[in-house]
């Protein structure tokens, strides 16, 4: 449902986390939490390049494909720009599904 994943994006894009939650509970079924914007990025990337780490987890929680990537995967993404926790966090889950090497 594109309406609904412009809603889902938006909801990302401005750090509204009930609105997020909403959709992935709700409409889990009408939206892609791997959808490719525009701008080339997935949600996770932009939550996690906003710093919005409930965001983050959230999206972890709903199976997103941490291995997608536009140059830069989500966990580059959130280190260039200081949100170390997220790092930590994408790191973690990384590790976890066995996506990424020690040396991260």
């Amino acid at each position: 449902n594109p309406q609904r994943q412009k809603a889902l994006n938006q909801a990302i894009f401005g750090n509204f986390l009930g609105s997020v939650q909403y959709h992935l509970k709700y409409h889990r079924d009408e939206v892609d939490v791997n959808f490719i914007g525009e701008d080339g990025k997935t949600p996770l990337m932009v939550a996690a390049e906003n710093g919005n780490q409930k965001i983050v987890e959230e999206l972890l929680k709903n199976g997103v494909d941490m291995n997608m990537e536009d140059n830069k995967r989500a966990i580059d993404l959130a280190n260039e720009k200081g949100h170390k926790t997220i790092a930590d966090i994408l790191k973690k889950e990384a590790k976890a599904q066995e996506i990424i090497s020690n040396d991260v």
